[in-house]
């Protein structure tokens, strides 16, 4: 028992973290109540093709459900539950899931106190975030970690099985493309280190031989999880075009989008990981210094593991600088890298650095002062970073919204347009009152690459930029106005300078106009 008391600790403390961020009736953006209605619709209708709520955007006619999978886990949450509620207890359940994955491919790699260095991502505070949304990322990773175990001990069956299930489960699912590749890389070093006397060309060629098997069981995953689809063929072409779109092409300097795709640096990667990143860098420094006295060489294994987990993380911190939502996995990842630079310079510490350290530490009060200093200064810690991953939105919750859906729908004939002041918020307006349609919701991509007349009109209307309100029953079609007071006041005050509206909610963050 004493074996597991630490681990048994830091899960605790995470499940604590997670309950406290979940139990705040605030959500941290609205794409949860779309999470929480497609659970419904799966539930109730079956699997869907077109997302007519969305008017003005492709998925209107076109929509593929990416996270066919996770909607299907979410059927007994939102059935047992209040579904709202529901979401919050398998956010919960989910990011634990996440962590306990990480802190078995941590215990796989043999790194030493896996979960002192769970600890250490968890001190994330934008991890620690993704982690606790109601929305998929925390099973992604998840399943992104199982995959990468898989084609790093090369199970064959369990590589088919990761890849189709990540297909099914999430639109991220391209991500096993640079996963494969570093998988190849990480072993063609290896093979250069150990084939010094042979071509390169020799070593690639074993390092083919050596994964053909492997790489064919990914591709047959894939291929299972496109083809036996619901939303098959649908499903590739959507993908290609709304992966590279939001991805990799990623309008945020063209039109507003989602936070998360807005680009960090590497002062706020620090910033929001300092502990795990000063451990890296304690640890690549101890590394030279082995490297510089070792005389044994690494197992193979350990090697390969390494370079690829490094090989990861190095990639999706560069993709992280491009979008702060690739933090989701550059920070298990450089955790991985951590722990497997940590197996190699432990011993080395351990014979030339721990004798003197215990030396000083044979001073009592000394040992008591700096363990107190730590334990204090990591709970402080541990507390801001819970602080940072709650909701900040504090109007996205049903009760601000439920007071204009009722309205509309009590006044507003069903099928009719309501027209809103922001894209995110529809998904709320949509869980609560799906016999209305709306603008844009998911993405502002989905109505600028689909409608880009139309969306320029909206735009600049939402805005204040135009103030010829009047546009929004004569070019929309639409008799009410929800506006959202999060975002620039200079259309309310055009509403309300037109004459054309009365306000029928106008206190709360969420107000309504309907025409005269």
């Amino acid at each position: 028992m004493r074996r597991f008391l630490p681990a048994i600790l830091v899960f605790a403390a995470i499940a604590a973290m997670l309950i406290v961020i979940e139990a705040r009736p605030q959500f941290p953006d609205p794409d949860s109540f779309y999470h929480a209605k497609m659970a419904l619709i799966v539930r109730d209708q079956g699997f869907i093709h077109q997302l007519p709520w969305l008017q003005y955007t492709v998925l209107a006619t076109d929509y593929v459900d990416y996270h066919l999978g996770y909607h299907l886990l979410l059927v007994p949450f939102v059935t047992l539950f209040d579904p709202l509620v529901g979401m919050k207890v398998s956010a919960g359940l989910f990011g634990l899931i996440a962590f306990y994955a990480l802190y078995r491919f941590l215990k796989w790699m043999k790194a030493p106190h896996p979960e002192i260095l769970v600890g250490l991502a968890v001190l994330s505070s934008s991890f620690l975030h993704r982690m606790s949304l109601p929305r998929a990322p925390a099973l992604s990773v998840a399943i992104l970690l199982w995959c990468t175990y898989a084609l790093i001990d090369r199970r064959p069956w369990m590589i088919t099985a990761s890849a189709a299930v990540y297909v099914w489960f999430y639109y991220g699912w391209p991500l096993l493309i640079p996963l494969t590749m570093a998988v190849l890389v990480a072993d063609l070093m290896v093979a250069r280190l150990e084939e010094q006397k042979m071509s390169f060309w020799h070593s690639l060629s074993s390092v083919a031989r050596r994964q053909r098997r492997s790489i064919g069981q990914l591709l047959l995953g894939v291929v299972i999880g496109l083809v036996v689809n619901p939303y098959f063929p649908n499903n590739i072409f959507a993908t290609a075009r709304d992966v590279f779109k939001l991805a990799v092409v990623n309008y945020h300097q063209v039109i507003p989008v989602g936070m998360e795709w807005y680009p960090t640096t590497p002062e706020d990667f620090l910033v929001a990981s300092p502990f795990l990143v000063v451990f890296f860098a304690i640890s690549c420094a101890l590394l030279l210094a082995v490297a510089a006295t070792q005389k044994e060489v690494p197992r193979r294994a350990q090697m390969f593991s390494l370079f690829t987990v490094m090989l990861l993380s190095g990639g999706f911190f560069v993709l992280t600088l491009k979008s702060n939502r690739f933090i989701e996995y550059a920070v298990p990842f450089l955790t991985l890298a951590a722990g497997g630079l940590f197996t190699f310079w432990l011993p080395f510490f351990n014979r030339e650095l721990l004798p003197g350290l215990r030396k000083w530490f044979s001073w009592r009060p000394g040992k008591w002062l700096v363990s107190g200093v730590v334990v204090l200064a990591v709970a402080s810690f541990a507390l801001t970073e819970v602080k940072n991953a709650l909701p900040n939105k504090q109007h996205f919750t049903e009760s601000a919204f439920a007071p204009v859906t009722e309205w509309i729908k009590q006044n507003i004939p069903q099928g009719e347009l309501v027209f809103h002041n922001g894209w995110d918020f529809s998904l709320i307006l949509f869980y609560l009152d799906d016999s209305h349609r709306y603008l844009v919701g998911l993405d502002p991509t989905y109505m600028y690459d689909a409608f880009r007349s139309d969306y320029d009109i909206w735009s600049d209307l939402v805005t204040g930029k135009d103030a010829d309100v009047g546009k929004i029953m004569t070019y929309f079609q639409s008799q009410v106005v929800v506006i959202d007071t999060r975002l620039t006041t200079d259309f309310e005050k055009n509403i309300q300078a037109s004459g054309l509206f009365d306000a029928v909610i106008a206190d709360g963050p969420v107000h309504l106009y309907s025409a005269k």
